[in-house]
C-alpha cells in the first residue's frame, strides 16, 4: 500500500510543552529583551500603548487571554515596522465591583450601610481590595509571554493619574469641544448612584410585571389615544406619546369611548362591545397633537413642550396599541429629543429638591405631592403579566439572596 509523505516534517514536541514556555520567558529576563525592544529603537517613532485596565481584585480569566493576545499582537507588529512602541500597564481602581467585594467582606448592604461604617474606612478597604490579586496576574502576564510594563503603570486612584484626566478634559473645554447637554442614564437607589452602560449591560434579567392600557384625552377633541405600558410605575413620570410613523392608525367608536389605535391591534378591544371605525391615518399624520397630562403633579417649565406625540422606531404591532408610554427611561429620551418633547426630567434623585418631585436618593418621596385627580388618566384594564428583559443592578441581585441585608 502506498504511503504519502507528509508536505511538511512534523514539529518537535518539544516545543509545545509548558517547561519550554518558562524557558522562553528565562531568556527573555535574563537578557532583557523587552526593555532591549525599546531601548535599541531610541530616535524612531513612538507608537504608544495604554493598557485598558483590569481590576486586580478579581482573577484573570479566558477572556482576558484573549484580549491580552490581541493587544500584543499589535504592539508587537509595530515594533517589527521599526517604531519604538511604549507600552504602560494600568490598574482600574474604581467601580462598583470593587465596592460590592468589601461590601461581601464586611457584611454590609447599600449606600447607608456604606456611609454609617465611614467613608474613609470604606475607601482605604477598597484601597486594600483592588490588590487582592495582583500576584495572580503578575504570574498571568508573564505565562501570557505579554510584553507590558508593569514596573510604572498607571493607577486610577493616584492623584496623578485623576488630575491628568481632568488636565485632558481642560484642554478639550479650552478648544470647545465640550458641551452641557442632557442623557437619561440608570439610577440604582440602593447604590445611591448612575450605573455606567457595562453595568446596566450586564445586568439584565428577565422578569413577569403586570401591563395595563390607558386611555389620554386627547387635547383637541373628545377621543382618547388608547396607550399600553409594561411599565406602569413611570405613568407619573410621561411626558409624551410614541407612535410608528409609518403604522396604520384608526379612530374608533367603542361603545361609549371614540378611540385611537393601530389597525393591526385592534385585537385588543373587548370583543363583546361594538366596535365602528370612523377614521384612517398614519402615525405621521398624528405626531404633535396633544393630549391632557396623566397626573398634574408639576408644570411645564418654561420654553418647554410636553404631552404630546411623537414618533419612536420601538414602536411596534406585535403587542400593546402602538400608542407608548415615553417618560424619563434612555429610549424614551431620545424620542423625545427627536419630537422636541420636553428634554428636562420633571424628577431628579435629591433630598433637596429641584422644582421637581421632591425625592429622596434612594427613590423615596419626600413630601405629598397630592394624587394628581387628572381627567385624561383612565386605565382600561389590566392586561396580564408580559415576560420583559429589565436592567437591574447586580446589587439587586445579592440583596433578594439575602433579604435580612434589606435596609
Amino acid at each position: 500500500m502506498a504511503t504519502t509523505t507528509p508536505r511538511y516534517a512534523p514539529l518537535a514536541r518539544k516545543i509545545h510543552d509548558a517547561e519550554s514556555e518558562r524557558l522562553v520567558g528565562v531568556f527573555w529576563r535574563e537578557h532583557d529583551v523587552f526593555r532591549r525592544s525599546i531601548a535599541e529603537r531610541e530616535g524612531r517613532p513612538d507608537w504608544v500603548f495604554y493598557e485598558g485596565p483590569p481590576t486586580a481584585n478579581g482573577l484573570p480569566g479566558v477572556h482576558h487571554v484573549a484580549a491580552r493576545l490581541t493587544k500584543d499582537i499589535a504592539c508587537r507588529y509595530k515594533t517589527m515596522t521599526g517604531h519604538r512602541v511604549l507600552r504602560k500597564a494600568g490598574w482600574d481602581t474604581h467601580g462598583l465591583p470593587v465596592e460590592r467585594s468589601v461590601e461581601k467582606q464586611l457584611g454590609i448592604q447599600g449606600r447607608e450601610a456604606i456611609e454609617a461604617y465611614g467613608l474613609e474606612a470604606f475607601n482605604a478597604k477598597c484601597r486594600e481590595s483592588v490588590w487582592a490579586c495582583k500576584a495572580e496576574w503578575d504570574e498571568f502576564t508573564e505565562r501570557l509571554g505579554y510584553w507590558v510594563d508593569l514596573d510604572d503603570p498607571y493607577i486610577t486612584y493616584q492623584d496623578r493619574y485623576i488630575e491628568s484626566v481632568w488636565w485632558i478634559l481642560s484642554r478639550f473645554a479650552a478648544e470647545g469641544l465640550l458641551y452641557r447637554g442632557h442623557k437619561v442614564v440608570p439610577y440604582c437607589p440602593s447604590c445611591g448612584t448612575p450605573l455606567s452602560s457595562h453595568e446596566t449591560a450586564s445586568g439584565y434579567r428577565t422578569v413577569e410585571d403586570p401591563s395595563i392600557f390607558v386611555k389620554l384625552k386627547a387635547a383637541d377633541a373628545d377621543e382618547h389615544f388608547l396607550t399600553w405600558t409594561t411599565t406602569p410605575w413611570t405613568l407619573p413620570s410621561n411626558v409624551a406619546l410614541a407612535v410608528g410613523a409609518d403604522h396604520d392608525y384608526v379612530r374608533v367608536r367603542h361603545g361609549d369611548d371614540v378611540l385611537i389605535l393601530a389597525e393591526a391591534r385592534l385585537g385588543v378591544l373587548d370583543a363583546d362591545v361594538a366596535t365602528e371605525v370612523l377614521d384612517r391615518c398614519k402615525g405621521r399624520d398624528l405626531l404633535g397633537r396633544r393630549y391632557e397630562q396623566l397626573f398634574p403633579l408639576l408644570a411645564v417649565p418654561d420654553g418647554k413642550e410636553a404631552f404630546k406625540i411623537v414618533a419612536a422606531d420601538f414602536v411596534t404591532l406585535d403587542s400593546g396599541s402602538a400608542f407608548g408610554n415615553a417618560g424619563d427611561g434612555p429610549r424614551d429620551s431620545r424620542a423625545r429629543a427627536r419630537g422636541h418633547a420636553c428634554k428636562d426630567p420633571f424628577a431628579t434623585p435629591t433630598s433637596r429638591g429641584t422644582g421637581g418631585l421632591d425625592l429622596e436618593a434612594s427613590g423615596h418621596q419626600t413630601a405629598d405631592c397630592g394624587h394628581g385627580g387628572g381627567t385624561g388618566f383612565l386605565v382600561v384594564r389590566l392586561q396580564e403579566h408580559v415576560v420583559t428583559h429589565t436592567p437591574q443592578c447586580g446589587r439587586r441581585d445579592l440583596r433578594r439572596r439575602d433579604p435580612a441585608r434589606l435596609s
